[in-house]
């Protein structure tokens, strides 16, 4: 930004001096006026504003996708719990049912005996 402190001087430039506002664009200066100061500003620092916010954005995109990626290994984790509790409730009833029967005829028998 280059600042020409008076309306009148950069009204003037703007007027007679368009090649030199043509060369300040081209190697990217802009000439500010006391009035368009505050607007050249405020577009400044909107870009600046958007680009946090784009940066934070690609940040918090990046979060979610790690958050991602753990949730579908826990719950993974949590099915693959799941199968392993109810084998074991299933061999838990083999147990407690039909192999407790067995026993049982099998202790009932030897009683027999005595």
């Amino acid at each position: 930004l280059v600042f020409i402190p008076h309306e009148q001087i950069f009204s003037f430039f703007q007027e007679h001096g368009s090649d030199l506002f043509d060369y300040a664009l081209e190697n990217n200066i802009i000439p500010c006026s006391p009035l368009t100061l505050f607007a050249v500003l405020a577009v400044v620092r909107k870009a600046c504003d958007n680009f946090t916010l784009e940066k934070k954005s690609h940040e918090i995109l990046a979060k979610i996708e790690q958050f991602k990626k753990q949730w579908l290994m826990y719950h993974k984790s949590f099915e693959d719990l799941g199968k392993k509790i109810s084998d074991l409730s299933t061999e838990y009833d083999k147990i407690s049912t039909t192999r407790t029967r067995q026993l049982n005829r099998s202790f009932e028998k030897l009683e027999d005996y005595s």
